[in-house]
Formats: C-alpha cells, structure tokens, sequence
C-alpha cells in the first residue's frame, strides 16, 4: 500500500500550502478538494490511481486543513493563484508536473473549472466530482436564501467521540480511511472537543463566490477533454443537476457519468471505481 509524503511550500501571497505526494513516473494529476474539506479525503483514490502509475498530488486549500488561513482573499482569483502556483512549483521540483490532469470535487469543481477555463494550456484535461453543474443563483436569485439554507451547522464544541459517530452513521459503507479523512476536517482541542479548521467566517466569503459563479458559462468553450462524475438520487437536487448537465452537454463535450446512491463525497464512497474510471478514460476516452 503506497504512502503519500507530506511537504508544505509558500506561495507569493504568504500562503502556506500542505500538500500530500504520492511520486511516480506516469501522467500527473491534482486533487482539489471541496468546501470545509481537506486533502485526506482524497487518500484512497489518490493511493489508488497512484497503483495504476500515476503521480498524485492532494492539496489543502487556503482555509482548510493544514494550510494557511488568512482572515480574507477566498475568491477565485486568490484560489486558482494558489493552484498554479503549486504546480508551478511541483513543475520546477519535476518537469513531470507539465500539463497535470485536474480533478476537483464540490467546490474544488469550480475552482479546478475556473483554472482549466482561464489558462486551458496549461492543463491535461479536467475531471469533476459531483459539483460545478449548478450556477446556484439560479435556483437561488437571493443570496440570503442561500445564505440561509447553506450555512454550515454549529459544531465547535462537539465531543470528538460523538462528531465520529455521527460521520460513521451517515455513511456506513465507507472505508475506515475516508471516515478519518473526514474527522480530518476538524481540530481536536485538548478538552476532547472539536473546531472546524475552516471558520464560519471564511466558510460564508467562500460560499458567497461560489454562488455568483457559473459553471455552465466556464464550460461553454472548454476545449479540455472533461469528465463529469455526478452523484445521482431522486431528489429534486439530483434532477437539478440532471437539468444542468443537459444545458453543459448541449455546448459542450464533457462526458457525465452519473452514480445512483452516489453520496457527495463520492471520492471517499468509491475511490477504487473513480481511479479506475479516470484511468479508463485517460487511456481510452475523453481525458487522452
């Protein structure tokens, strides 16, 4: 079982990023997280893909995990800076970070989109994890709704034994690693308590830039070979995202592959599947 290695490098903003590393001699590709995550959700699929021969980097965005987290600047243009920047640095350390393959998930779909859309040369090709189908202010029209429905839930100063039944009971079919990753997402305080490493605060300014933005609008024109992982229920978000992915395909041709009972993480609920789907379609389909 491949281990990653952990390193950290500071960007010309004075961010701190922590990234994981798994090395290889194969096609590079970069993980991007979602919204109150962090790099160690991606572990098994990041393990995995590095089995099938590539070289896998995780990252922790600004906010979030072991990063830096500065009290202002989550707007796209800081977040996809921070993206370049590392591997611009992962490229002067090892030109086989020359045109990594992007996969984002949730949020992180957004940003690795904005990242392909403003400089698609500099990019392999682009992968989404159930997110950056829905421009939010659409279903949304007034911030304050989404403010509303959105905003993260209360937990500093839950017990850290109860925050890990909660996660274990809401998803029973996952892996004991991805029910760490996700206890990852909290700081363990010394009175057993935990407190999200993403504030409120930061989480909201986050949340806000991710309801202006369009992704239909990002993908109109993306000449990057995209593949759209989408989980699927039957819900009225699942017909949503149905919806959307309609309008994208009809200017676009990213491939949807959709996953019925897909939980939104689907990276942490079917790591194997998802690397060797990315692996399939680097080899054979939309991301050659």
């Amino acid at each position: 079982m491949s281990a990653p290695s952990t390193f950290e490098m500071t960007n010309t903003s004075g961010v701190r990023i922590s990234y994981d590393l798994w090395d290889g001699a194969g096609r590079a590709i970069l993980l991007v997280h979602g919204l109150a995550s962090n790099k160690s959700l991606y572990r098994p699929m990041a393990r995995a893909l590095n089995e099938l021969g590539y070289r896998v980097v995780a990252y922790d965005q600004r906010g979030h995990g072991r990063s830096s987290k500065p009290d202002s600047e989550y707007g796209f243009d800081e977040v996809v800076s921070d993206l370049n920047e590392l591997v611009d640095y992962l490229q002067f350390l090892d030109l086989g970070w020359n045109s990594p393959l992007l996969v984002g998930q949730s949020w992180g779909a957004s940003v690795v989109e904005e990242a392909a859309r403003r400089n698609p040369s500099k990019w392999s090709g682009l992968v989404t994890i159930d997110g950056g189908i829905i421009p939010m202010f659409e279903v949304m029209p007034v911030w304050e709704e989404c403010e509303e429905r959105l905003a993260p839930p209360e937990l500093a100063g839950m017990s850290y034994s109860a925050f890990d039944s909660l996660i274990r009971r809401a998803h029973p079919d996952w892996a004991e690693e991805s029910i760490q990753g996700t206890l990852e997402n909290m700081e363990l305080r010394e009175d057993g308590t935990i407190k999200p490493w993403l504030s409120r605060t930061n989480h909201m300014k986050i949340l806000r830039g991710l309801w202006e933005y369009d992704p239909v609008a990002a993908l109109a024109e993306m000449p990057l070979g995209t593949l759209m992982l989408v989980a699927d229920d039957n819900s009225d978000h699942g017909a949503q995202k149905r919806r959307y992915a309609a309008k994208i395909s009809s200017h676009s041709s990213a491939k949807f592959i959709y996953f019925p009972d897909g939980d939104h993480d689907l990276q942490a609920q079917r790591p194997q599947e998802l690397a060797e789907l990315i692996d399939f379609e680097t080899r054979n389909g939309v991301l050659r």
